[in-house]
């Protein structure tokens, strides 16, 4: 077989006419275009080996800086979280400190995620996306840094929750109408940092680039949501404390060792009234000094009645059966306008596990007869020992009237540090255990989605909100023995991208086995509403997804009768638990959604003496269709 060379030669030679110089000329430029192509490849091949070093150099100084910038971003998280705390606890002047550090932080990273190699790099598929969300997140923090630092200051330098503190019963609020502007512009700044987290693409990002992004975005979405309150409060703390008018309210207290859905059948009531900041404690009847009315005393929708009866809105001691705190605080002002004739402007609800919370605030106190009352006995005291201690309900409700008395007392006084009382305020709301309600909508709207309003939250595109409550159905305080837990979980498994959402709920009483005869009768009930001594009984309430269909309750892989409702959009489903001492039982809910699932799921709860243990667990299409 002949070259390409070797053969066009032999073609040159068999062409008659043509000269040997001819020939050769050909030759030569043969040759010469072989040794250009050559050439050509050689410099090819240098330039793609140049490119691929100076790409790979490009690399490793992109790679190098983006630890840098990381590493310096990182340092920003505990002082971001110390800024949360900060505002939670108003003290302002420190969270403008702390944010002036993570300035120094983000700066230094905006200056690595910056320069002309690492823009050049941000257009390379994949690893520009990577590039362009740490340069985001720096640019974020930078930036709320640097816009931060006006509001914060001036507001450093004027506003401080302690000055809100009361003392001897008043409380000065004028500190805080004077920091309006500074607040809202402060909270202005964060909502808008939180939001530009919110808005950087992660989707073909890097795990430690996404899990980075998603850290910064949970600790801005915290600090936002510490702000968003101090706004909130800014807006009607004034009002609420009487500046510009006396104001009265319902202090209520629930009794979670009879449980109702929102926490507890109403123990002890109180009137608090309010003038220009400075309140009082004064009537102080039991929710058993309320006749039963003949109707509802506030119209009620017929899902609601449905959902929980008419006593609902006939009987005091029943009103707690919803969840919507609003609903409750409704009826509970009626019912307070038809026994005093006296319009309520509002209702605060507190429960025994929250006043502990308090207690370490305020430190131990000590009641008339010389009873020490601290944050580690209270609960089992007021929802446990009183029982044993007072045979009557009367003297029960005096038990209990004289510890409100002497916990509002000392929190009037300001006789303690202001961090660990908000502390204890924070927790107490986060767990539903402290409820507000006003009267006016101008403020009720302010309260609209915070923990404190206490209804069940929207949904959204981008999370789901169930909810789990348990209402007492032995008649008797047994529910100070009762755990329970709840594995929430959904899936996309449908087309469209609906989902099945499922709720696991775990009942256990811990109540001891000689129960009916150790425990006194007016705990056990004594079998006066059809619950033998020593057992308990539980109506479990769970709330589906906005626009779904309940789908079944089962236990033991066994499907049971369940009553359904709807709460709005929402179905619900409903059923009985009867647990014997030591017994524990497990209920599997499910529902379908009929709308595409949110990447987010939670699941409020009842609070109960002990807190319920909620968990995500996963979920299996088949197994819930089964």
């Amino acid at each position: 077989m002949h070259t390409w060379s070797s053969q066009a030669t032999t073609q040159l030679q068999d062409k008659p006419g043509i000269s040997n110089h001819t020939r050769t000329r050909v030759r030569t430029q043969k040759r010469k275009s072989h040794s250009r192509r050559k050439a050509a490849r050689k410099w090819i091949i240098r330039a793609l080996v140049t490119l691929v070093v100076l790409f790979a150099v490009g690399m490793v100084w992109v790679v190098l800086r983006g630890v840098a910038a990381r590493s310096a971003l990182a340092d920003t998280i505990p002082l971001s979280h110390q800024v949360s705390a900060d505002l939670q606890m108003g003290n302002a002047r420190a969270a403008g400190l702390v944010i002036d550090t993570i300035g120094e932080h983000a700066s230094t990273a905006v200056s690595l995620t910056s320069d002309p190699v690492w823009h050049a790099y941000q257009f390379v598929p994949f690893i520009g996306q990577n590039l362009r969300a740490l340069g985001g997140i720096a640019d974020t923090m930078s930036s709320l840094a640097t816009q931060a630092r006006a509001p914060f200051t001036s507001l450093g330098s004027q506003f401080s929750v302690a000055g809100l503190l009361p003392s001897d019963g008043h409380i000065d609020i004028n500190e805080l109408v004077a920091a309006r502007p500074d607040i809202n512009a402060a909270n202005m700044v964060i909502q808008a940092a939180s939001q530009r987290a919110n808005q950087i693409d992660t989707t073909f990002t890097l795990p430690p680039v996404d899990a980075g992004v998603k850290q910064f975005r949970t600790v801005l979405a915290s600090t936002a949501s510490s702000m968003d309150a101090v706004r909130r409060a800014s807006i009607i703390l004034p009002g609420m404390v009487g500046q510009d008018g006396p104001r009265n309210y319902l202090l209520m207290f629930q009794n979670n060792a009879e449980l109702r859905a929102s926490g507890g059948i109403p123990g002890a009531l109180a009137l608090v009234t309010a003038t220009n900041g400075t309140t009082a404690m004064s009537t102080q009847p039991a929710a058993t000094d309320f006749p039963q009315a003949a109707s509802s005393v506030i119209p009620l929708s017929t899902a609601t009645s449905s959902l929980y009866s008419a006593r609902l809105g006939t009987y005091m001691q029943d009103i707690t059966l919803t969840p919507d705190f609003p609903t409750t605080a409704k009826i509970a002002s009626a019912f307070w306008l038809q026994k005093y004739g006296q319009q309520l402007d509002g209702v605060v609800s507190f429960d025994p596990v929250g006043l502990s919370y308090i207690l370490r605030a305020t430190g131990p106190l000590k009641l008339a007869d010389g009873e020490t009352i601290t944050s580690g006995n209270i609960v089992k005291k007021v929802l446990s020992t009183a029982y044993k201690t007072y045979s009557s309900p009367d003297a029960q409700d005096a038990y209990f009237r004289e510890v409100s008395t002497t916990v509002f007392g000392a929190l009037t006084s300001g006789h303690f540090a202001a961090a660990p009382l908000l502390d204890a305020f924070t927790e107490a709301a986060e767990q539903h255990r402290l409820l507000v309600w006003s009267d006016r909508a101008s403020e009720e709207s302010v309260l609209a989605g915070t923990q404190l309003q206490g209804t069940l939250a929207a949904d959204t595109k981008t999370h789901d909100r169930l909810g789990v409550y348990f209402n007492d159905a032995t008649g008797a305080k047994m529910d100070y023995y009762l755990r329970t837990s709840v594995a929430q979980a959904s899936r996309v498994c449908y087309a469209g991208g609906a989902g099945v959402y499922s709720e696991t709920v775990t009942l256990r009483s811990t109540a001891p086995a000689n129960a009916a005869t150790a425990l006194p009768g007016y705990v056990t009930g004594g079998g006066l509403f059809g619950v033998a001594s020593g057992d308990v009984k539980t109506r479990v309430v769970v709330y589906g997804p906005n626009k779904s269909d309940a789908i079944s309750v089962k236990t033991a892989g066994k499907t049971i009768s369940a009553a359904s409702g709807n709460a709005g959009t929402r179905p619900v489903l409903s059923f009985d638990v009867l647990l014997a001492p030591g017994q524990s039982a497990k209920y599997a809910v499910v529902f379908r959604g009929t709308t595409p699932a949110a990447p987010e799921l939670s699941t409020a709860v009842t609070p109960q003496v002990v807190p319920t243990h909620v968990t995500t667990a996963p979920l299996s299409c088949t197994a819930v269709n089964k």
